[in-house]
């Protein structure tokens, strides 16, 4: 936007104007030459002449340009003169000699077992029935029980030699597996009597010496109403006793 004339600097803003666009150009600085780099010590020298390195040196003996990369060993050792260089990892000696022949057996049988029973068991329910076929898994269940003891040898053998079976059959020790195979044990029989019970099948329930449906359902209608009896009795006892002294009934003779 023109400054009107009736401003008394309007003169001088066009006199300078007009002699900044009519004047010299300005000169330009003339290009040089950069320097010669010395490539053997591109960060400069010391005293003695030898070249600075504050990236270290590659495997040529020439000062590195950057930080990055990975440095050789000798790069390395150079690098951390100095400090205490940490010894390699010692192998893992050999574990000591044991025999877990016992350990390993009731493992097996815990295995076998709870195979076993999901054979006998997996038929009679119609999910399982389809992804766990009651005969296959009992001809799996037959080939460990016939082939345990090859299979016994080889872990005990392997835990002789390398620390991790070693460690897995140290886990062994103490009858961890036995509690499972007695827990399997007490387990097993109520489960049978569960899924035999709720097929409702009379024939088979005569079979396992079991009572009829009604029976059952009559027997268990006969302890619930024993059990609220009880419970109520328990509620009366404790109302009476939050009651004060004085309205506490006097207790029978």
């Amino acid at each position: 936007m023109a400054i009107p004339d009736s401003d008394p600097r309007a003169q001088e803003l066009d006199a300078a104007f007009e002699a900044a666009a009519n004047g010299p150009a300005k000169p330009r600085a003339e290009a040089k030459t950069p320097g010669e780099v010395d490539r053997e010590a591109p960060f400069g020298r010391d005293d003695d002449g030898t070249p600075k390195a504050p990236h270290g040196l590659t495997k040529d003996g020439v000062p590195r340009r950057t930080a990055g990369g990975r440095r050789s060993k000798e790069d390395q050792a150079r690098v951390a003169e100095g400090k205490p260089v940490e010894p390699e990892t010692a192998p893992k000696a050999r574990p000591e000699p044991h025999d877990y022949s016992e350990d390993l057996d009731a493992l097996g049988d815990t295995v076998w077992l709870g195979m076993s029973f999901a054979a006998r068991i997996a038929p009679k329910i119609p999910l399982l029935s389809r992804l766990l076929p009651g005969d296959k898994i009992g001809a799996e269940a037959f080939v460990l029980a016939e082939t345990k003891p090859r299979l016994i040898a080889a872990a005990n053998l392997a835990a002789q030699h390398n620390a991790k079976a070693a460690s897995f059959c140290k886990k062994l020790e103490g009858g961890d597996a036995l509690w499972a195979l007695s827990v399997m044990f007490m387990v097993a029989p109520v489960v049978t009597v569960a899924f035999t019970v709720w097929k409702g099948d009379e024939k088979e329930l005569k079979e396992a010496e079991l009572p009829s449906l009604k029976e059952m359902a009559a027997k268990n209608d006969v302890k619930m109403d024993a059990m609220i009896a009880k419970i109520n009795a328990q509620i009366t006892a404790a109302t009476a006793a939050a009651m004060p002294p004085e309205q506490q009934a006097p207790a029978a003779a």
